[in-house]
């Protein structure tokens, strides 16, 4: 057994924890030179307390960690601080570009070469920055002073295989720093650059819907009133490459043994093209609703479909079902009778999304200050701007009609297995070619 390289990192956590007045813990720059980190979010990943995902809620999980959570809460309770100073940071997702994820940052933007230090603070005081309610995460970048010699040059390279999309893409950073002979006025220049290539294959379940008293469902099934079934299931295909490019500067001016200013500017950019397929079930189309009608005079008609008999419910949702569609059926033929026109049903839809330009960065301006007046008392000051961007400027989209009269069929799995799904006889996996557009 070799244990080797740990005990000067275990000591400097320990030193600042135990200057601290508030519960926390903390990571040094050793701690997280010793592991494959590629964030910073994979640093937090050892801490107490702290769980990493790889993606918010509404995208689903990718390769790389991105939000971090603290006490078993949402991350948009989450606070995160970088030398003190709050950060902004836009998202790729369409999605999040919509939608409040409150206070949550995501942390492929950031780096792990940017930390000197990691202090997740579990309990607030009037120092921080308000806004953590379930705890707050400080990054402390490295400044110029903090250096031993007055010249310093550092370089790393990594690379990263990812099985599904077969690709090793890099991972680079590069830093300079100087100060002068008196060790009261230095400058750090760091930049950063790594790729990826992903590849994510995976079953959806987009939400569910219950079927509502009184349609024609519940009045030919009453045992299925209030009861909830999905309302598409998805064979998903999603791809993306990434480029994350940026850095850091810092100067740090110490005129007298009291006062210190430092002046830092961040910027982190992440390209994020993507191309996303899913081939869907689409239950809300027939179940709840059904086919929209149109007679000569503009009024229209809901068909929907009840499930064939041995559906299957469970604690309150519709976990097995078939959807029949005969070939002498409305589903199959459409009605014309008595004015109305409704075309055969629509079972399944196959979407394809292009957005080539998904981008998301985070930029921020701080300047701080300290004057110790005496050794028992400091003044801090600090100011600062942060902004961030998340953009889909172009998303070109298609979808066409797999499962035109096709019937469907599902059965919902225990906790950690994918439903089953299927169109009739069509192939789940291999929609037609030049399918009917939408």
């Amino acid at each position: 057994i070799v244990v080797s390289g740990i005990r000067h990192a275990v000591e400097e956590s320990l030193e600042a924890k135990r200057g601290a007045t508030t519960v926390e813990e903390v990571i040094s720059a050793e701690d997280i030179g010793k592991m494959p980190d590629k964030n910073v979010a994979d640093s937090l990943a050892r801490v107490p307390g702290v769980t990493i995902s790889s993606a918010s809620a509404n995208e689903g999980g990718f390769d790389e960690n991105d939000r971090v959570s603290m006490r078993g809460t949402n991350p948009s309770l989450t606070q995160t601080l970088i030398n003190g100073h709050g950060v902004a940071a836009g998202d790729w997702f369409v999605l999040n570009q919509v939608q409040q994820v409150g206070r949550s940052v995501s942390y492929t933007l950031l780096p792990s070469e940017l930390v000197s230090q990691i202090v997740v603070h579990k309990s607030s005081q009037a120092s921080l920055v308000e806004g953590g309610v379930a705890g707050s995460v400080d990054i402390i970048t490295r400044k110029p002073l903090d250096f031993t010699k007055p010249l310093t040059f550092e370089a790393s390279a990594g690379a990263v295989y990812a099985d599904l999309p077969s690709k090793t893409d890099g991972q680079y950073s590069a830093l300079g720093n100087w100060k002068n002979e008196a060790g009261n006025f230095g400058v750090m220049l760091q930049g950063f650059w790594e790729a990826r290539h992903l590849r994510r294959d995976g079953v959806e379940l987009l939400g569910y819907e219950q079927i509502a008293p009184g349609s024609a469902v519940a009045n030919a099934h009453p045992d299925l009133a209030n009861v909830w079934y999905p309302k598409l299931i998805g064979a998903a295909l999603f791809e993306q490459k990434r480029e994350r490019k940026g850095g850091l500067v810092d100067f740090e001016l110490k005129p007298t043994d009291a006062v210190t200013l430092d002046l830092s500017g961040f910027a982190s950019k992440l390209d994020a093209t993507n191309y996303n397929r899913n081939y869907l079930e689409w239950l809300t189309h027939f179940v709840n609703l059904g086919q929209v009608a149109h007679n000569p005079a503009g009024e229209i008609s809901l068909i929907p479909q009840g499930p064939d008999p041995g559906y299957v419910v469970t604690n309150g949702t519709l976990t097995s079902a078939t959807f029949s569609c005969n070939p002498t059926a409305v589903c199959a033929t459409g009605n014309h009778s008595t004015g109305y026109n409704v075309g055969p049903t629509l079972y399944g839809v196959y979407d394809q999304i292009s957005r080539p330009d998904e981008s998301a960065s985070a930029n921020f301006v701080n300047l701080d200050g300290q004057w110790r007046a005496d050794d028992s008392l400091t003044f801090l000051g600090q100011v600062g701007t942060s902004w961030g961007d998340g953009k889909t400027p172009t998303q070109d989209v298609s979808e066409t009609n797999p499962g035109l009269s096709s019937g469907a069929g599902y059965q919902l799995q225990s906790t950690g297995s994918g439903p089953n799904f299927n169109l009739g006889s069509t192939n789940n996996t291999t929609p037609a070619p030049g399918g009917t557009p939408v």
